[in-house]
């Protein structure tokens, strides 16, 4: 007969707990298939008064006392550093201590990008013990985690809309004087006039080819018809009768 180990119970009892505590706050829950766990159990979607917002973190749940540290708890990064730094998404880590009974949350994403930033490589990220995450302080967390999105992502003013995506500017532009972490892109930062262009090609795909071909269509007509006099008159000039246009 199967059985069921102890830390099996544990490590469920962290993802159930989340899972009641986000769910009852409105929130999405997707839970990532054992099988597939490469350092995410589930993905948290985030919505407002009944709507999905589109803003979205990835979310690693540790559960157990193994997980303490002398002060607060720790969540290991060794395996996961670089994929917890370059994810387009962020990665928010949560702990649940059994004996408490309590979760408790950090922004792995932020804190790792502003480590390697000064220079260091940790091996683990910590989490406080007052970072509690529970009824009582879910809203609060959860706008953090919003703002922190908006203050890294790229905006997209054909997706989002004029007004939003101007708020969103705004919010990211205000948050690289306070914020440490600013998630320039490798390469550096993109060209910001040129994302509604980028974003309207990746709406409309074929419209591109299309204009392509009808410039190209009438640059060839344009040079015929500036050719056609000069072409008419080499023709007469030698006599030839024959041009469809000689009347």
């Amino acid at each position: 007969m199967a059985r069921v180990l102890p830390t099996k119970k544990t490590e469920r009892a962290g993802v159930n707990e989340f899972r009641a505590l986000l769910e009852a706050a409105g929130h999405i829950v997707q839970e990532i298939d054992g099988g597939n766990d490469y350092g995410e159990d589930c993905y948290l979607s985030f919505t407002r008064n009944g709507e999905r917002t589109g803003d979205i973190v990835a979310v690693q749940v540790k559960s157990g006392t193994a997980y303490r540290r002398a002060v607060g708890y720790g969540i290991s990064c060794r395996e996961h550093l670089h994929d917890w730094t370059r994810s387009r998404i962020p990665v928010i880590g949560v702990v649940y201590d059994p004996d408490l009974k309590k979760l408790f949350w950090a922004n792995l994403t932020q804190y790792l990008l502003h480590e390697l930033e000064q220079g260091r490589t940790p091996k683990s990220v910590p989490v406080g013990e007052t970072a509690v995450l529970d009824a009582d302080t879910v809203a609060s967390v959860v706008l953090r985690i919003r703002r922190f999105i908006e203050e890294n992502d790229r905006v997209r003013p054909i997706e989002l809309g004029l007004g939003q995506s101007l708020v969103r500017k705004a919010n990211r532009l205000r948050g690289r004087h306070s914020n440490d972490v600013d998630r320039t892109p490798v390469g550096g930062l993109p060209y910001e006039m040129a994302v509604p262009a980028v974003d309207f090609h990746e709406r409309h795909p074929r419209v591109g080819p299309a204009v392509k071909r009808g410039l190209l269509t009438t640059v060839i007509l344009c040079c015929l018809a500036m050719l056609g006099p000069g072409l008419y008159g080499a023709v007469e000039s030698n006599g030839h009768y024959s041009w469809p246009f000689s009347g």
